[in-house]
């Protein structure tokens, strides 16, 4: 799908992306003999990370911000999911379709010379909802990893219950990538405004440059 055909549209695009989340959100359920169909548990995730006053090119910033993450990311999978990588238990993995964002964009004011923060739409399988859980309870032992420590500033969950609730969700996190200021309105930084990370689960459709 056009990457400027599918951000021209808002209406379009929320649909686009809350489609592509249901069909995620489908392929992560499963038939319980006694719960009957149990569906992963979505989260609104947002990860801020701390200023670094060495990197100023605004791509080196954004890749910086990017890797660091990413990195967050395979940790909160791998406290989800034990052995993740293991063929058998990738269907379990968590999945997360991001939005890279910058301070000031909710009042139409976008700062482009601060680190860009992360908004997620996380969903995470019925079978691993426990083991999540518990491990955010921990924050998921960031602590005990020195590099995520010092480039991480916060991470906040928040559950997203009704189709309203991802409706603004998706709407409030994408606002940046709808609508890029210079210079991340350049079509190869504009494409590294949205991932979806995971595994088996994330194989699904991504929006192309034109």
């Amino acid at each position: 799908m056009k990457l400027k055909k599918i951000t021209k549209n808002r209406k379009y695009f929320k649909r686009e992306i809350e489609s592509q989340i249901q069909e995620l959100s489908n392929r992560m359920s499963v038939s319980h003999p006694h719960e009957g169909s149990l569906e992963p548990k979505l989260y609104f995730m947002t990860v801020t990370f701390t200023e670094s006053a060495l990197i100023t090119c605004p791509k080196k910033r954004l890749e910086y911000v990017r890797n660091t993450h990413e990195k967050f990311f395979m940790r909160l999978m791998g406290k989800a999911v034990k052995r993740y990588k293991k063929p058998k238990n990738r269907y379990r993995q968590p999945v997360s379709i991001d939005f890279y964002d910058f301070p000031g964009t909710k009042k139409g004011l976008g700062n482009t010379l601060k680190l860009p923060h992360t908004h997620s739409v996380l969903l995470i399988h019925p079978e691993t909802i426990e083991r999540f859980e518990e491990a955010r309870s921990r924050d998921f032992d960031v602590h005990q990893d020195a590099e995520l420590r010092s480039k991480i500033q916060s991470v906040d969950f928040q559950e997203i219950d009704t189709r309203d609730d991802l409706r603004n969700v998706v709407d409030y996190s994408s606002k940046f990538f709808r609508s890029p200021a210079p210079p991340y309105n350049d079509e190869h930084l504009h494409s590294l405004l949205y991932t979806c990370l995971g595994g088996e689960q994330a194989s699904g459709e991504k929006f192309e440059q034109v």
